[in-house]
């Protein structure tokens, strides 16, 4: 019954993909405001043909804020781009990926050499936020199974500060049904590859992403080491809460 399940949500997610390419190519042509409502419908098509369910909660993001999460797995940034219209900061890796890093290029997502690109990202998401566009970045700097919440390193919290943004905290937490908590989740990149993690996440029980929205963090002036330290407990709190909570 899984496969069969599996298969038809594969389907039905190449033909978004294939339509997300053909968009992508008049990218160009748009407004920032067009594209980023049409990249959000698209990410919600990808979110339904996942069978993920996303329940979004907190406070509301009405201003230019560096937004900070935890990094569990690649559907991240599909459950906060079916959200908000926000600017990404991604390993340069995911930029090589098929058809993945094509539409991530396409979509304005800011690429950085893991460990050797700190002074550059910082440079690049303060010229983001200084147009008025969010930016989120998972400042753990590597993903996690989502049962609890690593450092946040606080470097590359200095773009807010160089920008005079608040830091906006949002946590993510999974929740596969009929799946353990102390196994992480199903969609976790410490779990699998990320085509392993997209078939595991099809063919099987629906799972569930809780997303906590924080205030922002004020004042922007704060040494970014006091902003990653809040940041990151606010967070490890949502899913702590979260994954106890649905035992």
């Amino acid at each position: 019954m899984w496969q069969l399940l599996g298969i038809l949500r594969l389907f039905g997610l190449g033909l978004v993909v294939t339509v997300g390419l053909f968009i992508s190519l008049f990218s160009g042509m748009m407004s920032y405001s067009v594209f980023s409502a049409i990249a959000r419908r698209w990410y919600r098509c990808v979110v339904y043909c996942l069978g993920l369910r996303c329940n979004y909660q907190g406070a509301s993001i009405e201003q230019t804020v560096l937004v900070v999460s935890n990094h569990i797995s690649w559907a991240d940034v599909i459950v906060i781009g079916a959200r908000w219209p926000f600017v990404f900061l991604s390993m340069h890796a995911v930029s090589s990926w098929p058809v993945v890093g094509w539409l991530a290029r396409r979509a304005g997502t800011l690429f950085i050499e893991r460990g050797q690109g700190a002074p550059g990202a910082i440079r690049q998401v303060s010229e983001v936020l200084g147009l008025t566009r969010s930016v989120v970045l998972f400042p753990e700097g590597r993903t996690s199974p989502g049962v609890r919440v690593s450092k946040f390193h606080p470097r590359i919290f200095q773009a807010a500060v160089d920008a005079g943004v608040p830091v906006q905290p949002l946590g993510i937490a999974y929740h596969d049904k009929g799946q353990h908590k102390s196994l992480g989740s199903r969609i976790s990149y410490a779990n699998g590859g990320f085509f392993d993690g997209v078939w595991r996440t099809i063919c099987g029980p629906q799972i569930t992403a809780e997303v906590q929205v924080f205030e922002p963090v004020l004042p922007p002036h704060h040494d970014r080491q006091q902003l990653a330290k809040t940041a990151e407990s606010k967070v490890a709190g949502h899913v702590a809460f979260t994954l106890n909570s649905c035992e």
